[in-house]
């Protein structure tokens, strides 16, 4: 089988596509795939300063390192939550990655904003780690963005990270988690727009991606996380895929064009926190409310 692109034998099946493609054009396919996303789904511009959340994993790089060589504004932030083993090995290749390609990275550390680590805090507060560190993380990108004078704060969730929240929030009809999830999120009070330019690139492809062009990627796992169901989704989809070539973007469209429409988000007014004055439904956010408790 021949390269779709140049003509050379293929070396990467891409059966969703009904096509192959050699490695030396793959990184091409690739940063196509996401250029069209962006572009379609009216993401942002090449005027547009953008601000990619980087975790140290293949998904997140890879954004950054294909919006770069497209040519868009991209910044980087890093949130350092301060777990032993983890969170200095997933700094170190973003630090990596930004210095190769010569982008400001910026870095929110939790010690040094609140006084405490991740593992401290759920420790004192009795907590699941979990649950504060997706509020902790939430924040602390889209103030760092919104503060860095950026309009677009991008993260690397891929299809298979969609489709796995999608299939969870469908099994326990979370309407309003529902309403909220998609590949764009306007912005609003305090919030900068979000959006997932991976949204329709599989897990595989990105890590394909990720390993063609020679990205060094952080493998651990962090030594906080529980037993999360996603894992468990993934592996369910996985093999439907495997059944059922294309299924998972099927179904991930199929949500975006007929369900999400009917579904509208009800997350109350939002305001100003008393304590850090960052967006919240509610008097004391989240993050402040865990804090006070130590």
């Amino acid at each position: 089988m021949r390269c779709a692109l140049c003509g050379r034998k293929a070396e990467v099946k891409l059966v969703r596509y009904g096509t192959s493609v050699c490695r030396s054009c793959y990184p091409e396919f690739f940063r196509g795939r996401v250029e069209k996303t962006v572009e379609r789904l009216r993401m942002f511009s090449k005027d547009d300063p953008v601000c990619v959340a980087l975790s140290g994993g293949k998904d997140s790089l890879s954004l950054l390192h294909a919006l770069h060589l497209l040519g868009y504004k991209a910044k980087a932030i890093f949130i350092d939550l301060g777990i032993s083993g983890y969170s200095e090995g997933s700094r170190k290749v973003c630090e990596k990655l930004c210095s190769d390609l010569n982008v400001d990275l910026h870095v929110y550390e939790l010690r040094r904003e609140r006084g405490l680590t991740l593992s401290e805090v759920s420790r004192k507060v009795r907590r699941p780690p979990c649950s504060i560190c997706g509020a902790v993380k939430r924040q602390a990108t889209n103030r760092m963005a919104r503060e860095l004078g950026c309009t677009v704060l991008a993260t690397g969730h891929n299809l298979d990270d969609e489709v796995a929240f999608l299939f969870s929030n469908l099994l326990n009809w979370n309407l309003n988690y529902l309403a909220r999830q998609g590949p764009v999120s306007e912005a609003k009070f305090k919030m900068v727009k979000k959006v997932k330019p991976l949204c329709f690139l599989t897990d595989e492809e990105v890590r394909i991606y990720a390993e063609i062009v020679g990205l060094e990627v952080f493998e651990g796992r962090c030594p906080l996380e529980g037993k999360a169901p996603l894992h468990f989704y993934k592996r369910i989809w996985n093999e439907l895929e495997g059944m059922r070539p294309d299924v998972k973007s099927s179904f991930y469209k199929g949500f975006l064009r007929k369900l999400k429409p009917l579904l509208s988000v009800d997350e109350g007014e939002l305001r100003s926190c008393k304590i850090c004055g960052e967006p919240t439904s509610r008097d004391v956010c989240s993050v402040c409310s865990a804090f006070m408790k130590v």
